[in-house]
């Protein structure tokens, strides 16, 4: 199956975007990862505002045993706190082990909130697809590596996102300028690289997964640290 070849080919999490899916297309594809692997954890992204909608789904993820839960619509701690006292926990340090683990979006609203957002959540998505900044597209590389910083300075996990290797979606091989994005976004410490805006469901999603997880490999190997 296509789930099979991209864990082999190096797919940690699969991300499964609910937007306009019933929970019985969901469930379908969650058991068809388990039966591929039992290992690759499952991540729930939640998009959208309507709250009875987030918590039907977020009750969804708890049955059905997923590993996260990815949300946009928080603005601030207190929203982030809101959830996970939803989940049963009150205080995030309660998020360990086998537990769903809240990942947050950064948007327009929650950006001037990050530090405390990321202090109250397990980690955080940076989604260059929701995150345009009102088109001043000149600040987004610098915000990008000021939240990896603070991500790393709190230890917690930063997923990077949104048109990574987006010409394959009709191309089999990427521009250079997209090899260079995915690689300084690991030279940024960035701890997770997020395929989405229509690589699954593109003409080469294996290829895809494939470019991306080479990229990944090739500059860990290579590069080294300075000494502090």
């Amino acid at each position: 199956s296509i789930i099979r070849k991209l864990i082999e080919k190096g797919m940690d999490v699969a991300r499964i975007d609910v937007s306009n899916n019933k929970e019985k297309i969901v469930s379908h594809t969650i058991r068809n990862v388990k039966l591929a692997s039992d290992s690759v954890p499952i991540f729930l992204d939640i998009p959208g505002n309507n709250i009875p909608l987030i918590k039907s789904w977020i009750r969804f993820a708890i049955k059905n045993d997923v590993d996260f839960i990815g949300l946009s619509n928080v603005k601030n701690a207190e929203d982030v706190i809101k959830i996970n006292r939803f989940l049963g926990y009150n205080d995030i340090r309660q998020v360990i082990g086998g537990k769903i683990k809240v990942i947050i979006k950064i948007n327009e609203e929650s950006l001037r909130n990050y530090k405390e957002i990321i202090e109250e959540s397990y980690g955080i998505i940076i989604d260059r697809n929701i995150l345009t900044l009102g088109n001043k597209y000149e600040k987004l590389p610098r915000l990008q590596k000021i939240m990896v910083d603070e991500c790393n300075k709190q230890g917690k996990p930063v997923i990077i996102g949104g048109q990574l290797l987006e010409s394959m979606m009709r191309d089999k091989i990427p521009t250079k300028a997209e090899v260079y994005d995915v690689a300084n976004a690991v030279l940024d410490k960035a701890s997770c690289l997020m395929l989405s805006s229509g690589i699954e469901p593109g003409r080469y999603p294996i290829e895809a997964l494939d470019t991306l997880s080479k990229i990944i490999k090739n500059v860990e190997a290579s590069y080294k640290p300075t000494q502090e």
